[in-house]
């Protein structure tokens, strides 16, 4: 073989190709690991790691075109989410704004009941910020030319709070068509105005809407009060009490003469000053009850319609008089010993030095004999 003035033998060219090869082949095997080690590096200098994964993305494209079709479908799904979502929220939104709406009417029904003509009232709820999770009880003060609203919570007194809590127990209970309401100890904080109206308009009111209306309390005027108001509902009365140290016993019967004079005398058996003055209270409440029950059965008899509702909230000072006027004195002593029974217990009612057990003990004596006497029947 000869080329440009060469000569070469076949073997020799064919050896030398082979050599060619061979050391192409170990330049490759020795600059792979070299490159497999650079290449890294440099593209992480460069900014370029992810670029071998976007080519190979490249390069396959139906699976890139797949990826891409999820990707939209993932991103409308959100969308269609968010938008859902936002209209639930402005439906709940409606919905929580006409509860909210009858419900302060319904407040403000129980409230004007309990608190006719007050300066400062319940308004109505607000939502604030437009959220759903809360809400304010607004005030409002009348009188002003321009509303003025504050928050009831901070502005309203002990007694106010009181009755807006009323309010919305019933405004809560008239509009779930709850059938039994029971109230604990309802007027704690409460004016003797607006315990009336509790019991004169509120029971009375939630008992026509045809409820059974459960009341416990630990005040004995209120609990006499209700007995008087409510006498034509023929309400169940009970007390519960511990006679002589017994465990609690439940007792049918509300606060009538003799009842309550016992309790006067058990509560002598201890000569406490608190003792005595309870004892006082207790006996001028018999004489009060009695004295209204004979005014009652008097105007009854004489054919009048009458109630013990008629004399609410007087006192024997109110009520000696209006035996008098009716002429229902069976006797001049029996007139005598009520305004003596008065006299001696009404000390123990007020901020004068409280009486002796003998007067005490005395003037229940003399109101159970009335008692004996009238058996007026209410």
């Amino acid at each position: 073989m000869s080329c440009a003035g060469l000569v070469f033998d076949a073997a020799t060219v064919e050896t030398a190709i082979s050599r060619l090869v061979h050391t192409r082949e170990e330049y490759a095997g020795a600059t792979e690991a070299l490159r497999s080690a650079l290449i890294p590096v440099l593209d992480q200098q460069q900014q370029l790691k992810r670029w071998p994964a976007l080519i190979a993305l490249w390069d396959n494209t139906p699976e890139r075109a797949a990826a891409c079709i999820r990707h939209e479908r993932r991103r409308e799904l959100a969308m269609r989410l968010r938008e859902a979502v936002e209209q639930i929220d402005a439906a709940k939104a409606l919905i929580l704004d006409h509860k909210v709406d009858v419900l302060g009417e319904r407040i403000r029904y129980w409230w004007n009941m309990l608190r006719p003509g007050e300066p400062v009232y319940f308004s109505r709820f607000d939502r604030p910020g437009g959220g759903i999770n809360y809400l304010d009880m607004i005030a409002e003060i009348a009188g002003a030319s321009k509303a003025v609203e504050r928050d009831a919570v901070g502005l309203f007194s002990d007694s106010e709070l009181n009755c807006l809590g009323l309010s919305v127990f019933a405004a809560q209970a008239q509009s779930e068509g709850v059938p039994i309401i029971v109230f604990d100890d309802p007027i704690q904080s409460l004016d003797a105005d607006h315990a009336a109206y509790f019991t004169r308009e509120m029971l009375k009111a939630l008992v026509g809407q045809d409820r059974q209306v459960i009341v416990l309390t630990h005040s004995r005027p209120l609990w006499q009060e209700m007995q008087e108001e409510l006498a034509a509902l023929k309400p169940w009365v009970g007390s519960l009490q511990a006679p002589g140290g017994c465990a609690t016993q439940v007792l049918e019967g509300g606060c009538g003469v003799l009842e309550t004079v016992g309790l006067a005398e058990r509560r002598l058996q201890d000569d406490s000053v608190e003792a005595r003055r309870e004892a006082c209270y207790l006996g001028r409440s018999a004489l009060e009850f009695l004295l209204k029950s004979i005014l009652v059965d008097k105007r009854r008899k004489a054919g009048e319609n009458a109630a013990l509702g008629d004399y609410s909230g007087t006192t024997v000072k109110d009520l000696v008089p209006r035996m008098d006027e009716g002429g229902f004195w069976d006797s001049r002593g029996h007139r005598d010993n009520a305004t003596a029974s008065a006299r001696h217990l009404n000390p123990g009612n007020h901020d004068a030095e409280v009486p002796g057990r003998g007067h005490i003990k005395t003037a229940l004596g003399d109101i159970k004999g009335l008692y004996r006497d009238y058996k007026p029947v209410t």
